[in-house]
């Protein structure tokens, strides 16, 4: 099913043209996994191909599921609905990011923390801010700096860098310190000292280093692949 519109108001329509879902929302989103966010009377929900409401048409806003979980939004405080449209977190926190190895960074007064779906607090709420994991690893802030937490909580990178990008690749991450760049592992190593002008992210296995206006490109261990010898 896809959506179409009619008389100002939003439906589904099947790959012949044949209506399948009454056009009466004010938005419809296309379906991800059987389910389409749908728009009413200023809330949104979200409904199943044979139109009935799963996650109810109540919500200020409902972002995207993450293994099989999503965020919600009502009178400024976040919870979380299941795939069945159940509230499984309640309604306390001022924000809920997406889930990943089964944790979400959550927010309330003002302090960070982890929890899990079914609303458990599994790393407390200590940071200034924290962003949602990747590879089983997640940026904290601390004092103004950033650093990384594990699943589990344990710190495995010390809050002491400006700016963390994060294990987008499962190995390393690009890090500044001080106005300068470098890559450390997962174990807080440095595989790329901290002493770059600029170092990019890795596209086909290489990253651009500039230095002083030359540049270069090392590959994910941190090794000269191209010496700096271009401008």
């Amino acid at each position: 099913l896809v959506p179409f519109r009619q008389d100002g108001k939003w439906g589904y329509i099947d790959a012949t043209g044949v209506e399948r879902i009454k056009a009466e929302y004010e938005f419809a989103e296309p379906f991800v996994h059987s389910q389409a966010q749908v728009g009413k009377g200023g809330h949104s929900g979200t409904i199943n191909k044979l139109g009935k409401e799963v996650v109810p048409i109540i919500y200020d806003d409902v972002f995207d599921f993450k293994e099989g979980l999503a965020p919600v939004e009502l009178n400024g405080k976040q919870g979380v609905v299941d795939r069945n449209g159940n509230l499984v977190v309640a309604m306390e926190y001022d924000e809920v990011g997406e889930f990943d190895h089964g944790l979400a960074a959550a927010s309330k007064d003002g302090k960070y923390g982890f929890i899990d779906g079914t609303g458990k607090v599994v790393i407390p709420f200590r940071y200034e801010n924290a962003m949602h994991f990747n590879n089983g690893l997640a940026v904290v802030v601390q004092g103004g700096l950033s650093g990384v937490v594990d699943v589990k909580g344990d710190v495995v990178v010390p809050c002491q860098y400006d700016w963390v990008e994060g294990f987008l690749d499962p190995g390393i991450t690009r890090v500044r310190k001080d106005g300068y760049m470098g890559m450390i592992n997962r174990f807080g190593e440095a595989v790329l000292a901290v002493e770059h002008d600029h170092v990019g992210p890795i596209n086909d296995s290489l990253a651009l280093v500039i230095d002083k206006g030359k540049c270069g490109y090392v590959d994910a261990n941190g090794a000269w692949v191209i010496r700096q010898r271009f401008e």
